[in-house]
């Protein structure tokens, strides 16, 4: 009898064979779980570009509005509107530094005239020499389905006798924008659904001087 046999493979040796595609499958799927994150990922900030751009787009007046944002993201008094309503003649360059959180700046025409431009593009511009303060601004931001100008034929012919500034926007169906301060009177706008205009100087006792537009 052989005393030194030839050794026998274990019986269990085969079985570790299968181990290979074991860890094939579990890299297939540790990519799907990798594929399904970035999925996930994409989708969320897709989600936030749309929330934020909605957001970004809200923020000027929609149309049908009051004509006028109150977002203070413009400025910490809103738009360019809503802060003049907040400014008298005893305003000065720091104090309307303070009210809008924006700083006013020398115009490139003249050292006497100061402006503060708003997030939106529309602006404040003040004259020092005298005290005059009115909003350059941009129609299509301010669109307004209550506004008619039909109404404005019935009254028109009442401007030249003074018609009050109430009158006439009770006769538009709007109580317009503000657009401009003076120590004389004042200037206010009114913008139709299609971006038609008028704009209407008022004098300090309220009544309308002169209007002027396009519809």
């Amino acid at each position: 009898m052989d005393q030194n046999p030839t050794p026998v493979a274990p019986a269990e040796t085969p079985a570790a064979a299968p181990a290979a595609p074991a860890a094939k499958g579990a890299n297939k799927n540790l990519i799907i779980g990798i594929v399904a994150a970035i999925v996930v990922v994409v989708a969320i900030v897709v989600v936030l570009i749309v929330v934020l751009g909605g957001n970004k787009s809200g923020s000027t007046t929609p149309e049908g509005g009051s004509g006028s944002s109150s977002d203070t993201s413009l400025s910490k008094c809103g738009d360019a509107f809503k802060c003049l309503e907040k400014i008298d003649e005893n305003a000065t360059v720091e104090s309307i530094n303070e009210l809008t959180g924006i700083e006013g700046k020398t115009t490139s025409w003249s050292d006497t005239v100061y402006e503060w431009e708003f997030p939106n593009g529309e602006s404040l511009e003040l004259s020092t020499s005298y005290f005059n303060i009115k909003v350059d601004y941009d129609t299509d931001l301010h669109k307004d389905s209550s506004v008619n100008f039909d109404g404005y034929e019935a009254v028109k012919d009442q401007v030249r006798s003074g018609i009050t500034k109430d009158a006439l926007a009770e006769a538009l169906g709007s109580k317009g924008l503000l657009y401009e301060k003076s120590s004389t009177g004042s200037g206010y706008l009114w913008v139709d659904a299609d971006g038609g205009y008028l704009r209407a100087s008022v004098s300090s006792k309220g009544n309308v001087t002169f209007v002027s537009g396009w519809f």
